[in-house]
């Protein structure tokens, strides 16, 4: 990721996850909605016909009993007087010599306590109930002031229960019509009145099988969510495989890789155009650079003759007797000349080993001779500079290598040691054993600090803060570390203090 933004992986794995996890959700919340739905309608509708069918077997008790004339206005207004030995007043109990026609009606003996029926008159006083109703209980306190035929509303008893609960009313009753267990005790003064049946299921059960199956849902969802991770794990892991084996793939690739080519063969159809699409463009880099690379030996090839040339003339000038300022003027030209034609050698070496034609011969040499031979051509130059070296050298260690390739490596760390350097300081040059490997090291001290340390080794490449001449061109550190490599060793710069500069080079030793 960059600037924090998520990897495409990370981005597959959480949208299916989310969406998985929404879909399970709310097809859950759904199921358990339309059983809400279910079972509320069916508690609902066992309300109301309980209601209606209470309202009317009591209208068609008031019809099989109301006489043919109607009350007189006085009897309306003032009652009449049940005379003695009428109707057996209603038993609340149910039982007794009451029970039966004329008792209490079937609907209120609903003894389970699952269902609830209260009856008050117009004025609010209770007529009858059922015994499932405790006597402290009212449910006409939860009928709403608005109500209306055929709503139904949740309450709550006084112990918790939730109860679904309607209300009917009926119209005005005669005395003479009411039901054999309205009818008052001898001598009691009764008028007309309206009836108000109110009739209450416990919802309980409704609510369990709904918070069970809540849970069950809640459960179901975990599981499938956690199923469906898996599988939205997997899945995006298949998915991305090929795209992952192509991106490593394409990291594999280095400078010295252009020949190579990405495998297309398990890469998914849709896919494949990008591969096909970048083993061409390596193909035409491969081509590019290696035009580049005979470009540059062409040059360079060209350049040795007659820069060769002007060393002999310079050479043979020398040999003369010349006045000393012509002579000092021929040998800075002839010094000059002399660094240009390395410079050549090392640009055709590395151009050579680049395109893969340098056949390396093998050979063995003692490493500090060779760094001492080496040495003895940049003494006078180090003098100039008032430069000292110091050796540390335990071992005269045999390396793996032809004395013209170690004249070659130590060649251009000393030169470029000797060149970059602070006047007046001094190099340190370390021989030593480490892990089975000759471990060379050339140290000295610079005038600035080298910050970019992953660049010396690039062609062609000078830190500005180390210039000290013109006569080089950044060719040393790329051609040992190109030598070194394609000999089996290894190279690496490093600052081990401040304003100090450090090449050390693993070669292998012979057994």
């Amino acid at each position: 990721m960059s600037n924090g933004a998520l990897s495409l992986r990370q981005r597959i794995f959480l949208g299916t996850s989310l969406a998985l996890t929404v879909v399970v959700a709310i097809g859950a919340v759904a199921v358990w909605l339309a059983a809400h739905a279910v079972l509320y309608r069916a508690l609902d509708q066992d309300v109301l016909e309980r209601a209606r069918s209470m309202g009317a077997r009591v209208a068609a008790r008031s019809d099989a009993t109301r006489p043919a004339r109607l009350p007189r206005p006085a009897e309306r207004r003032t009652g009449e007087v049940t005379p003695p030995g009428g109707p057996t007043p209603w038993n609340p109990s149910g039982t007794g010599p009451v029970a039966g026609l004329g008792g209490t009606p079937p609907d209120l003996r609903a003894d389970g306590g699952t269902v609830f029926i209260q009856i008050v008159d117009g004025d609010g006083q209770e007529v009858a109930r059922s015994p499932s109703l405790a006597s402290d209980e009212s449910l006409i306190a939860g009928v709403p002031s608005d109500h209306t035929s055929g709503c139904i509303h949740s309450v709550f008893l006084r112990d918790q229960r939730p109860v679904r609960l309607t209300s009917q009313r009926l119209p005005p009753l005669p005395p003479g019509s009411w039901p054999p267990w309205l009818t008052p005790q001898p001598g009691t003064v009764v008028r007309e009145r309206s009836l108000q049946i109110v009739v209450a299921i416990d919802a309980s059960a409704v609510v369990s099988d709904l918070q069970r199956l809540g849970m069950v849902l809640a459960c179901l969802w975990l599981v499938t969510t956690a199923l469906g991770l898996a599988v939205a794990l997997w899945l995006h892991r298949t998915i991305l495989r090929p795209l992952t084996s192509l991106s490593q793939g394409i990291a594999a690739l280095g400078p010295d890789d252009l020949h190579a080519r990405l495998l297309t063969a398990d890469v998914p159809r849709e896919m494949q155009v990008v591969p096909q699409r970048l083993n061409d463009l390596l193909t035409r880099l491969e081509a590019a650079f290696l035009r580049e690379k005979t470009t540059l030996a062409n040059i360079a090839h060209e350049l040795r003759t007659p820069i060769t040339g002007l060393r002999m003339t310079l050479e043979l000038a020398l040999a003369d007797e010349l006045p000393p300022a012509q002579a000092a003027t021929l040998r800075t030209c002839l010094r000059i000349t002399e660094s240009m034609q390395g410079m050549i050698a090392n640009l055709l070496t590395l151009a050579k080993l680049d395109t893969g034609d340098q056949g390396l011969p093998s050979g063995e040499c003692p490493l500090e001779e060779t760094a001492r031979t080496v040495w003895s051509l940049l003494a006078a130059r180090a003098t100039e500079r008032s430069l000292q070296i110091t050796w540390h050298s335990p071992d005269d260690l045999m390396v793996r290598l032809t004395s013209e390739q170690a004249q070659m490596v130590l060649g251009n760390l000393l030169d470029n040691a000797v060149s970059y350097a602070s006047p007046g300081s001094s190099i340190a040059l370390r021989i030593e054993a480490i892990d089975r490997q000759a471990c060379l090291s050339v140290e000295n001290q610079t005038d600035q600090a080298v910050n970019d340390l992953s660049q010396v080794f690039v062609a062609f490449w000078r830190g500005d803060q180390s210039r000290t001449g013109g006569l080089h061109c950044g060719l040393g550190l790329a051609l040992v570390q190109r030598l070194v490599t394609a000999l089996g060793g290894r190279v690496e710069a490093n600052a081990p203090a401040p304003n100090r500069f450090r090449v050390r080079v693993w070669l292998p030793i012979v057994r």
